[in-house]
């Protein structure tokens, strides 16, 4: 309305008192102030109608009334007003005023006025998609708008170009379907396409390896809680709160994080539909994914959307439209901790049908994170064969795994019959393609802690790959690259065989001396 010159005519005296007010209003609430103060009912009536409608026009008369009769702001509520929420809305509309000049301090009224219905449509799209992925897989039940905070990317006029969204409060997550409330679904960009950058991220990863990644990435916080509890970081005041029951303590904040038991699975199967569904189809729409993995949340949500005319009022009507839940039995269960958990998901994997490398993976990440659980788990191959195992253990040194080498070799050496004479383990002598064996492809890669790891258990130092490269020419080859960790690696190396110094490197006939 405001690009028609006439009414930018009529409307200049009202985005005036607009300006005017942005910057002398208090912006903090100040509702037990208000005091009762003479005005005409009318006038009461026009601006509380303007104040309880949150389009820009209204935003704009309220505003200008609000500048003509500074009285309004100081009416307690009589003669039937809603007092009460109105002078929150108002203190509320002063306060983003404010905010809104803050964030825009060169952009002409008219354009701002423009500018701020047109904001939700200018989500970074990877970062929408990225948002998304997160509250599908975390059913939260309280995620309502002031969970989330935007930064701005700005343009060089001062309008805003993209939004970045950051979620600030996911603690009440992982609730049924049909307790899920979420003000994302109900944003413009579910109907644009799911990113491509973010469903090729998702493709190239596998089910399984998030699933694990998640659930490590828990079990690291659960050690950082507990060495802040032991540092007092954490005190009594932040773990407990006065209960409903005076002077007794709940628990505010529910530390080490577990799980209910159902949860992995389920969560599991989502993010396998998910991918699935990205393979088939990646240029998808956020309604589409959602509506194919939770069918009945996603027609929940369409049908606040189409009867509230925006995101807020459409989310205080999701509840009521939930059709009745099927009534079962609830079967309580306790909750798993974070190694329980990754144990129970390890174990309904059928791992042998799974590629060796992705085996590797997660073993190597299960082992690593959770050694007192993952122990239990049966590694593929036959310790007393060591053949059958050869790939795998490369493939673990290849990604340096540590924990699932180790394991291996120990596995193998307990399945040897004692003898006087012990022979060297056969893994350890084991090549890749480039005839390369571990402890050359751990000094390839200067790894220190796997060159160390090898070493004990027996690998011999003076093998050579394909080129005729020892372990410590391949250490003298990256000292360009790394000097620190090159020196550590000869170093070790030549503590544990001397012979080394005088073996010829291959190249051209030199000596590591040379």
């Amino acid at each position: 309305t405001l690009s028609s010159p006439d009414v930018r005519e009529r409307a200049q005296p009202l985005l005036d008192a607009f300006e005017t007010l942005l910057t002398p209003l208090p912006p903090h609430k100040r509702g037990k102030e208000f005091q009762n103060i003479p005005v005409s009912n009318a006038t009461k009536q026009d601006f509380y109608l303007h104040i309880s409608n949150h389009s820009t026009e209204r935003l704009v008369g309220a505003l200008a009334l609000l500048h003509h009769y500074p009285d309004l702001s100081q009416y307690s509520g009589k003669a039937g007003f809603e007092s009460t929420s109105l002078t929150v809305q108002l203190t509320d509309l002063i306060h983003y005023a404010k905010k809104i000049k803050q964030h825009f301090p060169t952009l002409p009224i008219d354009q701002l006025l423009q500018e701020l219905p047109q904001l939700t449509r200018r989500f970074d799209p990877a970062d929408f998609t990225t948002h998304f992925v997160v509250t599908l897989l975390s059913n939260p039940c309280d995620h309502k708008k002031d969970n989330l905070m935007v930064t701005l990317e700005k343009n060089e006029h001062g309008a805003v170009q993209t939004l970045f969204l950051f979620g600030i409060d996911y603690d009440l997550a992982f609730a049924p379907s049909d307790s899920v409330r979420t003000i994302l679904y109900l944003l413009e960009p579910m109907n644009a396409p799911f990113d491509r950058s973010v469903a090729k991220r998702l493709c190239e990863t596998t089910p399984e390896g998030l699933v694990l990644d998640w659930l490590v990435a828990l079990e690291i916080q659960n050690q950082r809680y507990t060495s802040w509890q032991k540092q007092d970081v954490l005190t009594q005041d932040d773990l407990f709160e006065e209960g409903e029951t005076p002077g007794k303590l709940e628990p505010s904040l529910r530390i080490p994080l577990k799980l209910e038991p159902a949860f992995i699975p389920i969560l599991y199967g989502k993010v396998q539909k998910l991918v699935e569904l990205l393979s088939t189809n990646p240029s998808s729409t956020h309604w589409e994914l959602l509506e194919a993995i939770e069918p009945r949340l996603a027609k929940t949500y369409k049908q606040a959307s189409r009867i509230a005319d925006t995101p807020d009022k459409a989310y205080a009507l999701v509840p009521s439209l939930f059709p009745e839940p099927e009534e079962t039995s609830p079967v309580s269960q306790p909750k798993q901790s974070i190694p329980e958990a990754t144990l129970a998901f390890l174990q309904t994997l059928s791992l042998s049908t799974l590629p060796l490398k992705q085996q590797v993976s997660l073993m190597g990440k299960a082992l690593q994170t959770f050694p007192a659980s993952a122990h239990s788990l049966t590694l593929p191959g036959d310790p007393s064969q060591p053949p059958s195992r050869r790939d795998f253990f490369l493939l673990a040194v290849k990604q340096v795994h540590c924990a699932l080498v180790a394991r291996l070799l120990e596995e193998e050496k307990r399945s040897r019959l004692t003898s006087e004479e012990e022979e060297p383990l056969s893994l350890l002598d084991a090549r890749n393609e480039e005839e390369q064996t571990a402890l050359l492809m751990a000094c390839f890669r200067l790894d220190l802690e796997m060159i160390r790891l090898l070493i004990h258990y027996g690998a011999n130092p003076q093998h050579s790959d394909l080129g005729g490269r020892s372990s410590l020419t391949l250490c003298l080859q990256r000292f360009a690259e790394a000097p620190a960790q090159a020196v550590a690696a000869i170093r070790f190396l030549g503590d544990h065989s001397s012979p080394l110094w005088n073996n010829a490197g291959g190249h051209r006939g030199w000596t590591p001396l040379h």
